[in-house]
């Protein structure tokens, strides 16, 4: 760490993380760091500004590492099976291979870049920061789809790359005082991210069986359109398409008459990545008396209900 003039802080740190679970040779990594800061605050320019109590300036860099994957898994694994020898001889066990062998694990890694303004104005009266960063994802350790005559259904790779950018805001003020004896403060804070992959493994555009698409964020929701339910005056064109009246009815999106696979699309946004979120936050102290009030909101994503798939099913009745 090194501070000049009381105003312009810089920090350098390097640190190597190590981890078992990872093949041999690729079982240690390096991340590194570097941040700088400038108090504008304290700048003479600002000096006459009373309202601006606080201002500060942050740019950083960072790297960081990632090998949540369990024991073993670079090694290959047997599955138990049931032999027989002949038409009468009774079932023996045996095993099978039951997971493909990959020793070359590595860490998956991330490269972060951040632009922050810390704020205050009115003798900390209202604070507050803005935060802007990026993330570039690579070598993700991700389960790949095979097909199955390979006689494997996966295999667990460093898989290709993804990209988040967003942006946060934060903000705090003491609405009052001391005022007859009540304290009023409130908090809130906005945010909004963008997820996308950016690359697949062998620059493929797409890997379907895994559900990933270059330019689209991971586990995006790729399915039918719903345009609500056949008629009963639909009767005909319903039954031109293979329905009748009652049944779903999907978007034909390329227009030839058949539900086929080619008419699925990018129906909404995970709910891990909705548009934006946020939350208000009051906080009133009288006396002994405390009273916090919370309203958080997240906007713009889809959810695929499991209560409904499992409780919703007409057949046999």
């Amino acid at each position: 760490n090194y501070t000049l003039l009381d105003r312009y802080t810089f920090t350098l740190t390097g640190r190597v993380d190590g981890s078992s679970v990872l093949a041999e040779g690729n079982k240690y990594a390096f991340f590194p760091s570097a941040a700088s800061a400038w108090r504008l605050a304290d700048e003479p320019f600002l000096s006459g500004l009373n309202a601006v109590s606080d201002l500060k300036l942050r740019v950083s860099y960072g790297r960081t590492g990632n090998s949540a994957i369990g024991p073993y898994q670079t090694l290959g694994q047997l599955t138990r099976g049931w032999y027989t020898f002949g038409a009468n001889a009774p079932a023996v066990p045996g095993y099978r291979p039951g997971a493909i062998p990959n020793p070359d694990l590595k860490w998956e890694t991330t490269d972060q870049y951040n632009v922050g303004l810390d704020f205050g104005f009115f003798d900390q009266r209202v604070t507050g920061t803005v935060d802007l960063y990026r993330q570039d994802t690579h070598d993700l350790l991700l389960t790949r789809a095979l097909p199955y005559t390979s006689g494997f259904s996966s295999v667990l790779q460093n898989v290709g790359e993804t990209q988040n950018r967003g942006i946060e805001l934060g903000l705090s003020t003491v609405n009052l005082e001391g005022w007859h004896g009540l304290d009023w403060e409130t908090d809130f804070n906005v945010s909004a991210n963008r997820n996308e992959i950016v690359r697949l493994a062998d620059d493929v555009p797409f890997d379907v069986g895994s559900g990933r698409w270059v330019g689209q964020p991971i586990n995006v929701n790729h399915n039918y359109r719903f345009e609500g339910i056949w008629q009963a005056e639909e009767a005909a064109a319903a039954a031109a398409m293979g329905f009748r009246p009652g049944d779903i009815k999907v978007a034909d999106l390329n227009g030839d008459g058949r539900i086929t696979g080619d008419d699925r699309t990018f129906v909404g946004n995970h709910y891990n990545f909705p548009t934006w979120q946020g939350s208000l936050n009051n906080r009133f102290r009288f006396g002994s008396l405390d009273l916090s009030v919370l309203a958080t909101a997240r906007y713009g994503y889809m959810v695929n209900s499991g209560f409904v798939v499992a409780y919703t099913n007409l057949a046999g009745r």
